[in-house]
């Protein structure tokens, strides 16, 4: 379920100009989309290594694995990136079992020593992530996938805040048609040292997406 990233939260006694949920929470991605030169080194086992180089002598460095134990398909990676004095590690595991079920955990740390000094934020910022999912054939016109997540962020713009979202939906495939329909439900709060807590932001999403 993506994040409304724009939006703001809403103001209590004794709080500022709220902050946006763009600002209090980031998956901590490293070099995300920014282009760069990507090397990917051919399998092994079910491993593989990435590695890049940008402008700014951006750069990171991946293990990657995907594969299957018996009939339980295992997707996992590792990741270190450094750019705009931001060093970044982060990682992820998947688990799909053959009944339906799956599960994900993922995490990472953000460490940027400049912001001290400018004022700015904290040193260290972390986020932590789970989510599980089921997906399942009851209907003809195709696969039913419903989720559950919950996602942590800490730090990201001052030492002490911490902002949480609690998710779920369901996705429903009209593979006939080649359409997949989804609704969605997510809250979102945050927690900021020393002001009183902003109100929480409730958000309903529905939406189609067409294969051609």
């Amino acid at each position: 379920l993506d994040r409304p990233r724009h939006v703001r939260f809403g103001k209590r006694a004794g709080v500022g100009a709220g902050r946006s949920i763009g600002e209090v929470q980031n998956n901590l991605d490293g070099l995300g989309r920014r282009d760069r030169i990507r090397y990917d080194t051919p399998k092994f086992a079910g491993f593989g290594i990435t590695s890049s180089h940008g402008n700014s002598d951006a750069r990171d460095v991946a293990l990657r694995y995907g594969g299957e134990l018996g009939s339980v398909k295992i997707k996992a990676a590792v990741a270190w990136s450094d750019a705009n004095l931001t060093e970044t590690v982060n990682g992820s595991l998947s688990i799909l079992l053959p009944v339906g079920l799956s599960f994900t955990i993922a995490g990472g740390q953000r460490d940027r020593e400049d912001l001290l000094s400018i004022g700015r934020g904290s040193e260290d910022a972390n986020f932590q992530y789970a989510k599980i999912g089921y997906k399942f054939t009851a209907m003809e016109l195709g696969q039913t996938r419903l989720f559950a997540s919950y996602g942590q962020f800490n730090d990201l713009r001052a030492s002490g805040e911490q902002s949480a979202t609690i998710a779920a939906g369901v996705v429903q495939l009209v593979e006939p048609l080649g359409i997949e329909l989804q609704a969605g439900y997510a809250r979102f709060s945050l927690e900021q040292p020393g002001l009183a807590d902003p109100d929480d932001i409730d958000v309903i999403t529905l939406g189609a997406r067409v294969k051609f």
